[in-house]
């Protein structure tokens, strides 16, 4: 059995993390999701999609799970992009709100000014 810094882009730095995060052995990394993976610190899609398909190579397990790594990436994809626009509306609702209450610190600041030039 390979060790997991065997798989190309995995030093002992990176294998800590990995194993923090329950990813310990080569077989574990050519089992895991590219959706698992990327909630690894320093994990993006392609690198995920990368390391478990060198994981795979490793272990044989390559032939029958490279249609599966295609469709999970597929899935990672679109739920990035979900999660992308969620946080964006999120955003965009928390500025909304910001802006209504500067209004309102505005609009009271303009009428203490009006009563000072009243006195």
């Amino acid at each position: 059995m390979s060790a997991i810094t065997d798989v190309r882009g995995i030093g002992n730095a990176v294998a800590a993390t990995l194993a923090k995060y329950g990813f310990i052995t080569v077989g574990d990394l050519a089992k895991a999701k590219i959706l698992d993976l990327v909630q690894v610190p320093g994990f993006q899609e392609a690198r995920a999609a990368s390391v478990i398909a060198e994981a795979r190579r490793l272990t044989g397990a390559d032939v029958k799970k490279k249609k599966n790594l295609k469709t999970e990436k597929n899935v990672a994809g679109k739920s990035s992009k979900k999660k992308g626009k969620k946080e964006v509306k999120m955003a965009n609702k928390k500025a909304k709100k910001t802006i209504k209450k500067a209004k309102k610190t505005i609009k009271k600041a303009k009428k203490t000014i009006k009563k000072a030039k009243k006195k």
